[in-house]
């Protein structure tokens, strides 16, 4: 959208992390009515703010006159405030991906191993609040609730896209009032399974991470995965985490389906 002379976004993907916005992502960028920067993570609203509007904008100058235009940054959700986006993006459609908390947790905790070596991920969870804080919902979903019109917000699950991923697809695009019917090639492809993910984190800073995907179907990529196996072969493989730590969630779990109006009972089983 026009906000006089610059062009900004009509929806942004909020969050949450590890919750299947990179597939989301790439889904959306294949809708020929949707505009989305190649570089995913944009981070103007909670890391770049500082860098201004003109900077945000110049992001969006390839789209076309009559695409819609977006972009994700699953931490916004959490770190982002969500006053500035109202007062900067008054018109904007939030979209949010929410996704089991432990589940959510332990993903992080396997992409993130090396800085928890030598800990277990109940271990590492007790650490410190990065893995536990960003699957607590319910304060933040209050929080966009109040901030933002509700026919404004499409809240999905992560199931939901393991489960259905052409039907989330149509629904969201729907939501956002383009063609519905449009299936993306990237619909049924998993992405964002890392390979290295310190490097993979520089080029997504850096505004490459285009390049991954690219690395990843070449022969080079495919030995640097072989090779990364071998040297982490530490890291975590399976879902062990305690069970127990489900209790730490209860009852975020249960204001959080009040508040978006779907039942996570299956959450807390």
């Amino acid at each position: 959208m026009y906000s006089g002379d610059r062009l900004l976004p009509d929806f942004l993907g909020i969050g949450v992390q590890r919750a299947g916005t990179t597939w989301l992502h790439q889904c959306l960028r294949e809708h020929p009515q949707i505009y989305m920067p190649e570089e995913k993570e944009l981070g103007f609203f909670d890391s770049y703010h500082d860098k201004g509007l003109d900077w945000y904008s110049t992001h969006f100058d390839d789209a076309a006159r009559d695409q819609i235009l977006g972009e994700i940054t699953p931490t916004y959700l959490h770190e982002a405030r969500l006053d500035v986006i109202v007062k900067t993006l008054p018109w904007v459609k939030l979209i949010v991906v929410l996704r089991h908390p432990v589940d959510r947790a332990y993903s992080a905790y396997r992409l993130f191993w090396e800085n928890y070596r030598g800990k277990n991920f109940e271990e590492a969870f007790a650490d410190g609040p990065y893995l536990r804080d960003l699957s607590m919902y319910a304060g933040k979903m209050r929080e966009v609730f109040a901030q933002f019109p509700g026919e404004n917000v499409h809240c999905l699950l992560y199931d939901d896209i393991r489960q259905r991923p052409v039907q989330v697809l149509a629904e969201i695009f729907q939501f956002l009032g383009v063609d519905r019917d449009f299936v993306p090639d990237a619909a049924e492809t998993t992405f964002n399974a890392v390979i290295f993910p310190r490097t993979q984190n520089l080029l997504e800073k850096t505004g490459l991470g285009f390049l991954v995907e690219k690395f990843r179907d070449t022969t080079a990529g495919t030995q640097l995965k072989t090779l990364v196996r071998r040297l982490s072969a530490g890291s975590p493989k399976s879902k062990d985490y305690d069970p127990e730590l489900l209790a730490i969630f209860r009852e975020d779990v249960l204001a959080t389906q009040e508040l978006i109006g779907r039942d996570l009972s299956g959450w807390l089983s």
